[in-house]
């Protein structure tokens, strides 16, 4: 599987790579999943 999908719609489980809780926004209208620590910013602007 891609990289990019070890978050989906995983909110408040461990992040895989750091172990942060996974957090959930809506981001133009669509549900986004992230780890905190592991993307501090970068695609998710405004944070």
């Amino acid at each position: 599987p891609r990289a990019f999908f070890n978050v989906h719609l995983k909110t408040g489980e461990p992040c895989p790579r750091c172990g942060t809780t996974i957090s959930e926004i809506t981001a133009q209208q669509r549900l986004t999943n992230f780890c905190r620590h592991c993307q501090p910013g970068g695609l998710i602007r405004g944070m």
